[in-house]
């Protein structure tokens, strides 16, 4: 049996819902919960961490955590969705004032790369538990390519026009969504990725023509 794609449209409006999902807040016990569980993680791995070290550095009790999330792989699961939250949210602040599509793709990369230099628990497991980011990135429970696709999509909505090609779009979206996996999977680059601004001139030099 295929499973039919969305349409780039769908991917779109898709795209434009997760931002607007990831943009709502946790309440103040889980955020403490989560805001301990990425200090932990990033300080030191996930294999390490366990619910009775997540609710000593958050101040929640024990039960109270498993009451609020039911398992320590949810914890992660939530921790890891809040962390990315902070990514959406600042690829939004950085991309709004730009003024074309190819602005905005090159923001995503930039931002993206950035993120996974100097997000503890990013840049934890990308050292030490590679396989974790691989699964998630990989996993068809988590939708991971096609969440990523329709972010992208819904960023770069507002600059379609009319000889805009629906398939193009969704091809380019699908390209930078890998590009920017795979610099946060595997860093070694002959670029300095520590210099922003040089990133964001070769990268934007690259998409000109988009």
């Amino acid at each position: 049996m295929t499973t039919s794609q969305p349409s780039t449209t769908e991917l779109a409006a898709q795209g434009q819902l997760f931002v607007e999902l990831l943009a709502t807040e946790d309440d103040a016990v889980d955020a403490r919960v989560l805001d301990a569980a990425a200090e932990l993680i990033g300080e030191y791995g996930e294999h390490v961490v366990t619910m009775t070290d997540i609710g000593e550095r958050s101040g929640v009790g024990r039960a109270t955590i498993f009451r609020r999330f039911g398992s320590k792989q949810t914890v992660i699961d939530r921790m890891l969705q809040r962390e990315l939250r902070k990514f959406v949210v600042d690829l939004i602040n950085a991309s709004a004032e730009c003024e074309t599509r190819s602005d905005v793709l090159t923001e995503l990369l930039v931002q993206a790369v950035s993120f996974a230099r100097t997000n503890p628990v990013v840049r934890h497991l990308v050292a030490s538990e590679p396989e974790r980011l691989v699964q998630f990135a990989r996993s068809e429970e988590s939708a991971s390519m096609l969440i990523a696709r329709a972010l992208i999509l819904g960023l770069v909505k507002r600059f379609e026009g009319p000889s805009t090609a629906a398939n193009d779009m969704e091809h380019v979206a699908d390209v930078v969504a890998h590009l920017a996996i795979g610099y946060a999977l595997v860093p070694n680059s002959s670029i300095d990725l520590t210099d922003e601004d040089h990133l964001r001139r070769i990268i934007r030099a690259i998409l000109s023509g988009l």
